[in-house]
């Protein structure tokens, strides 16, 4: 493909990654009754849809009824709208289907939330207040470029330990796209590949770059380095 890299801005944002053992980040959502993990990737407008998984955090006496609803029906619908739990399935997680809008127009994000409506003969759950769980709809009609999602927290270790980097097109190009990906310390990681291919099918699936934590071999403390990605070439200018 010719080189144009207009696609994705060359200065993109990198993504910053600590290794270390601490934890800090804070989770996004907290309740006594649900428990929410990790969305599959991204929510773009006119991309694909994601799954939320869901599940309670601990057991009921009775069955419950989970009932949900979105606060803008133009930025993502949801599927199921309801989700039953009994005393044998309470822990396993089942998924909610996002689906994002596409409204044409180039308003920006769109930040909206998820309700929650409990329903049980368990006292302790029936009607119990939950949070609302909040998500923004990336706008696609703005200047090309890439999106990207840290799955769980930003953190590897020496040990091995790693995390993944979901990545996509903000809207679909004309023809292939290739990304490059380069970490600012190879000492302090790796990347399981260096550059992604986007095109016309694939183009809002979002692809996995799996960044894990290497033993440099000395005693220096927590290091936070960058993941990178672009320039992109592409015919697309």
């Amino acid at each position: 493909a010719a080189c144009g890299d207009s696609y994705v801005p060359k200065d993109e944002d990198p993504v910053v990654i600590e290794e270390g053992d601490n934890k800090g980040t804070m989770p996004t959502f907290m309740s006594d009754e649900i428990e929410v993990g990790q969305p599959s990737g991204p929510l773009l407008e006119g991309g694909a849809a994601i799954t939320l998984p869901i599940a309670l955090k601990r057991e009921p006496t009775a069955p419950v009824t989970l009932m949900l609803s979105s606060s803008n029906e133009s930025a993502g619908t949801l599927s199921p709208t309801t989700l039953e739990f009994t005393p044998e399935n309470w822990r396993s997680t089942q998924p909610l289907t996002i689906s994002p809008g596409d409204d044409d127009v180039a308003s920006g994000d769109t930040r909206w939330s998820i309700a929650f409506s409990l329903q049980s003969e368990d006292e302790t759950f029936h009607e119990a207040m939950v949070q609302d769980y909040t998500l923004t709809t990336i706008d696609n009609d703005v200047p090309p470029t890439l999106i990207t999602s840290v799955m769980g927290e930003p953190i590897v270790t020496e040990q091995g330990g790693n995390t993944s980097i979901a990545v996509q097109l903000s809207r679909q190009p004309a023809g292939e796209v290739l990304v490059q990906v380069t970490v600012s310390d190879a000492d302090e990681a790796s990347l399981d590949r260096n550059a992604l291919t986007f095109d016309t099918l694939t183009w809002n699936l979002p692809q996995q770059v799996v960044v894990t934590g290497k033993d440099d071999m000395t005693k220096d403390g927590d290091a936070t380095f960058e993941v990178t990605f672009g320039p992109a070439n592409s015919a697309d200018e």
